[in-house]
């Protein structure tokens, strides 16, 4: 029997990110969780407006969803946890891998935040940046020599590097900083934030080897029917989508995280509660107390 002609040619150049990702995933047989939430972001953008003509600093709903999803794990610390050798271990602290895409848009990196839950949405916004800025000049975090030795590996080369890498940082705790694998290098939760891309709703994998129970993926903000008080009234609605491992989140615990995470977006002066409480640790309570907006006059009890 005669083979047909064939209707696709091998990619000759393949960047290191989908090295990698070939080199993670077959056959999908992961205990995934999907779910997103739907929020009216019409507070949350007055935040961010009011906070941009206070301080001329450029907060945007990126840093708002980071600051309110690490709050929600700072009040259900039990979430924060990661599955090893099939033992559940708690983290001691909040932190985030955000990712960043590279100028051209065909690799991604990421920016490691640690105890964000600690940290103002000011201070959240600057490290974004400048690990954006980093990434993008190809002088980013740690691991970028890790992104280096796979861009000249095979994928089936890259597996074996990936899995070795992966036992000796999380099963043994080995810090390998050196080579470009950091311990716990992706901590609590990976963000990725799609909204300037114009897309409205989509979902990541889990990465295997991040040992992150939950992906939580920011999409545009896009005007949208709303029903309030029984009326049908036009929202900035926000929908975000998260996808989360069965292994360690069940329905309850996901409506936990995600009721807290609504309830500080549609109250930003609540979120801002969060930043003063950041701040005493720091001393910054006095200024923090002379930015925040007008809004929170109205706010309710939570």
């Amino acid at each position: 029997m005669k083979r047909g002609k064939s209707r696709f040619s091998k990619e000759k150049s393949v960047p290191s990110f989908f090295k990698m990702a070939n080199a993670m995933w077959k056959t999908p047989e992961e205990p995934f969780i999907f779910s997103s939430l739907n929020i009216d972001m019409t507070r949350a953008l007055a935040w961010i407006k009011t906070h941009r003509e206070r301080t001329g600093e450029k907060i945007t709903v990126t840093h708002l969803c980071t600051k309110a999803l690490a709050m929600a794990y700072r009040k259900y610390p039990k979430l924060n946890a990661k599955v090893e050798a099939n033992k559940i271990y708690r983290r001691k602290t909040v932190d985030f891998q955000i990712l960043v895409s590279t100028e051209s848009g065909d690799e991604l990196s990421g920016i490691k935040l640690n105890e964000v839950d600690k940290k103002t949405v000011s201070e959240i916004a600057h490290e974004i940046r400048e690990g954006a800025l980093a990434v993008r000049s190809n002088h980013g975090p740690s691991y970028q020599a890790s992104k280096d030795l796979i861009g000249h590996c095979s994928i089936r080369l890259t597996r074996w590097i990936m899995k070795i890498a992966s036992a000796l940082v999380n099963r043994f705790n080995m810090d390998l900083s050196s080579f470009g694998f950091p311990d716990d290098p992706f901590g609590t939760a990976i963000i990725s934030s799609v909204g300037m891309h114009g897309i409205e709703s989509a979902y990541g994998p889990l990465v295997p080897v991040s040992r992150c129970g939950l992906l939580m993926v920011i999409p545009e903000v896009r005007e949208k029917p709303w029903v309030e008080g029984g009326k049908l009234v036009v929202r900035p609605v926000l929908k975000l989508c998260m996808t989360l491992d069965h292994r360690l989140f069940h329905g309850f615990y996901v409506s936990l995280l995600q009721k807290e995470i609504k309830y500080l977006l549609q109250n930003p002066e609540t979120l801002m509660g969060g930043e003063i409480r950041a701040a005493e640790e720091k001393g910054k309570v006095r200024v923090l107390r002379e930015i925040t907006p007008k809004i929170a006059a109205g706010g309710s009890s939570h």
